[in-house]
């Protein structure tokens, strides 16, 4: 699966020559595997994308840009990854997932392969679908699955919880190896959620970039990589120098 996700997502060593890469061209990348406490097994990856400026001449040139290339910066950075559902608030996806549930036809996402989109309609835009056009309406359907789905996905492995291998009444359940987050003298969650709500990216006069987030207990991810892999899945850009020394030294450690 790593090695699926290297090639077809990342466009490492793809035979697909035209495969760019879904972030960019990739320079150079390093992961590792880890076990958590439950003996499951999962990734962490750092990624290099070429062209990319280091943090301190990333910083001087958004202080020198225009308000024009920092919405550039910003829109690529939102397209990598995100932190809020696609099609609504996570209340209104909690809803739309248990009504989807009462269906006999019902299938759980996380339990089946995602499905490839129609070929794009080649006589009309994407601004222009033609309801009368089987492809335009193919494609729109898959669309519309798409974020569904995703968002199914999200609520399914995404969101954080903090009374998990507990009961309603606070005390844990029997039976249960689980080490809640809370367990701690300070009672407070030791993911640190929920998570800052920030309704509008921004830059500020330092420079900081501070990304959109509506929801505060899911991390920020990349819808396209949750629809392939059908998992819980993390994505942030390391934009300061302190934060990519910390991350290395976690990996590598």
């Amino acid at each position: 699966m790593v090695q699926t996700f290297l090639s077809d997502v990342l466009g490492i060593d793809s035979n697909d020559h035209d495969l760019e890469g879904f972030y960019g061209p990739t320079s150079g990348y390093y992961g590792t595997v880890e076990q958590q406490g439950r003996l499951t097994l999962h990734m962490h990856m750092l990624l290099w994308i070429a062209g990319n400026l280091n943090p301190e001449d990333l910083r001087a040139k958004i202080l020198s840009e225009s308000s024009v290339w920092h919405q550039s910066l910003i829109s690529w950075l939102e397209r990598c990854h995100r932190g809020n559902f696609i099609s609504g608030t996570h209340e209104q996806v909690s809803a739309r997932s248990e009504q989807l549930k009462a269906d006999a036809n019902y299938i759980d996402p996380t339990q089946t392969l995602s499905v490839p989109p129609p070929p794009l309609c080649k006589a009309h835009s994407d601004e222009e679908v033609v309801n009368d056009c089987k492809q335009c309406n193919a494609f729109s359907r898959w669309n519309n699955d798409y974020d569904t789905v995703t968002d199914e996905l999200l609520l399914r492995s995404n969101v954080h919880s903090c009374n998990k291998g507990t009961k309603k009444d606070g005390n844990r359940k029997k039976n249960t190896t689980y080490s809640g987050c809370m367990d701690n003298k300070w009672g407070t969650c030791k993911a640190c959620f929920p998570r800052q709500i920030v309704p509008k990216s921004e830059i500020d006069e330092t420079g900081y970039v501070t990304m959109r987030k509506t929801e505060g207990w899911i991390n920020t991810f990349t819808p396209a990589v949750t629809y392939i892999l059908r998992c819980n899945t993390d994505i942030t850009s390391l934009a300061l120098g302190t934060t990519i020394k910390g991350v290395i030294m976690y990996i590598y450690i």
